[in-house]
């Protein structure tokens, strides 16, 4: 029974680091630039929310990418926020998955948004 338990736990193990691994990649902790950012979006400064953001990378910054830039450009809110909602769920989507594409770049086309639609 312990080889058993043993092989599972090195299994649960190689999971774990394998999901690690892949949030550092796509920088899902990265969060340090959001306070400044969701303060420019609060002033109505959204042009200048989309400038700051556009060297961050990641979930977190792709999600508000889309918010900015969709509100810079004077896009009904409901439409920003499905655009954002979409974005959201496509990342969470890709994060969710197992460890078959754990080592792959975040989603691009699909994750981006796009306001020239």
């Amino acid at each position: 029974m312990v080889p058993v338990q043993l092989a599972l736990s090195v299994v649960a193990l190689a999971i774990i680091l394998a999901k690690v691994v892949q949030f550092a990649r796509v920088r899902v902790w990265r969060r340090s630039f959001v306070d400044g950012v969701a303060a420019l979006m609060h002033q109505g400064e959204f042009a200048q929310a989309a400038a700051a953001l556009e060297r961050e990378i990641g979930p977190v910054a792709a999600v508000m990418k889309a918010a900015a830039a969709g509100r810079s450009a004077g896009v009904a809110d409901a439409l920003v926020r499905e655009e954002v909602e979409r974005i959201a769920q496509a990342h969470l989507d890709s994060l969710n998955g197992g460890c078959r594409n754990w080592a792959s770049s975040p989603p691009s086309a699909r994750c981006s948004g796009s306001w020239e639609r």
